[in-house]
């Protein structure tokens, strides 16, 4: 459908309602986003917290009929309704002090909606953990079965579909020391 520019005798019999009207749009249209949606980082891109780097590597649907995801999941096949979604996550100390790696993370759906990670149901071997990290040091460690199979450590989300079908889906890490969380976009 075509939109039609006004009339001319619509814009000047009605010169304030078009203004008003052309002012609203942008914050109608999802222009302004408030703090509390505010993302830190896209996927792909370094979010810092609490003296660690995070980057989301990776964000998709999981097949655990076939390799190299079904040496991932331990656990058995979701409900219809529902996928499994992993985050590839590296965390990498960012200072000259020890830090630890959070252990408070979640998946959020555009409406708020929150997923805990299945680590009961993820293979150790793969799996993001809670981590102290020397200065200089990532998590998943270089040459481990994490980094060369998948370039990150999984956390594994049960989702249902209908969450997924709108975007965005944010993983959001919280600061073990209390100061703050960061907040990644993920792309599907």
């Amino acid at each position: 459908m075509a939109i039609m520019p006004p009339s001319r005798t619509l814009l000047r019999r009605f010169p304030a309602l078009i203004v008003v009207a052309t002012l609203a749009l942008p914050g109608g249209c999802g222009g302004d986003e408030s703090p509390d949606n505010a993302v830190e980082a896209q996927e792909q891109n370094v979010a810092e917290l609490g003296g660690v780097r995070y980057r989301a590597v990776l964000f998709r649907q999981l097949n655990v009929r076939g390799a190299p995801d079904d040496a991932l999941w331990e656990g058995g096949t979701p409900h219809s309704d529902r996928g499994l979604y992993a985050v590839f996550l590296r965390a990498c100390a960012a200072g000259r002090e020890p830090v630890r790696t959070s252990e408070r993370i979640h998946l959020e759906d555009a409406f708020g909606q929150r997923f805990a990670p299945r680590a009961a149901d993820t293979a150790d071997t793969f799996e993001y953990s809670v981590t102290p990290l020397a200065p200089g040091e990532c998590s998943p460690e270089a040459g481990s079965a994490a980094d060369r199979t998948f370039d990150g450590a999984a956390l594994v989300f049960s989702v249902p579909f209908a969450s997924v079908q709108e975007r965005p889906m944010i993983l959001e890490i919280a600061d073990p020391t209390g100061g703050g969380a960061a907040r990644i976009q993920l792309d599907l």
